[in-house]
């Protein structure tokens, strides 16, 4: 909701600050997010540059678009460290191996 008002708003120094905290948020892994006016001008971007597969949705405000978003949860580095480091994958790789 923080970011939905920021961006409602239109306080640029609000919108950068929300987006910081929704990126750093240590659960939510999340790589990269770009916040954008209705017009499609960059108002946040924030986080690394190198992601895989990102998402895009609309952002609502009281029943109002009032901006959208490209979000990344994982990016390339974190995707070949995960698979050498995770406990599941790792027993994924030796049965596919032992068959």
């Amino acid at each position: 909701m923080a970011l939905a008002s920021a961006v409602a708003s239109g306080n640029p120094a609000m919108v950068r600050a929300a987006t910081h905290e929704i990126v750093y948020t240590p659960v939510w892994h999340i790589v990269r997010l770009r916040v954008l006016s209705t017009s499609g001008q960059l108002l946040a971007d924030v986080g690394g540059p190198y992601v895989l597969a990102p998402l895009t949705g609309q952002i609502s405000y009281q029943g109002k678009v009032v901006g959208s978003f490209v979000m990344s949860v994982q990016d390339d580095l974190g995707t070949r460290s995960s698979s050498t480091t995770s406990p599941a994958c790792r027993s994924r790789s030796t049965s596919t191996a032992s068959r």
